[in-house]
């Protein structure tokens, strides 16, 4: 038997390990690298969002309206929503573009009846 060129079987275990770290670090790389080329070419839509930073809004009527809390008054505010009369008012299809996001996910003009309903009418 030639030992000189026999590999113990720890060294030839870590060698193992070594490899398959170096697979995944590469995998890793890859997968980091699709992101960020993804990112470049990410839709202009939500490049051009732009981030408000949340300082909580002061309650006001729009807080009385059912199912509308904190984060929703801060996000209605951003858009230049601080009542319930502007809520009523502004158009809900441009609000909604205005929302970004939440426009997508929130139902405007429902939100606007129950604004109408939250004290019967106007002031």
């Amino acid at each position: 038997m030639d030992t000189a060129k026999e590999v113990p079987q720890d060294i030839q275990e870590q060698r193992r390990l070594a490899l398959t770290w170096i697979r995944q670090m590469r995998t890793v790389r890859a997968e980091l690298e699709h992101l960020l080329r993804a990112r470049r070419t990410m839709p202009a839509i939500f490049a051009r969002q732009a981030i408000v930073p949340f300082h909580p809004a002061p309650m006001n009527d729009l807080a009385d309206i059912s199912g509308v809390g904190p984060g929703l008054v801060w996000a209605l505010g951003a858009c230049g929503v601080h009542a319930r009369a502007a809520l009523i008012e502004r158009d809900a299809a441009s609000l909604c573009q205005d929302l970004g996001a939440v426009g997508t996910i929130l139902n405007l003009r429902d939100l606007q009846m129950r604004a109408i309903a939250s004290h019967g009418t106007l002031q």
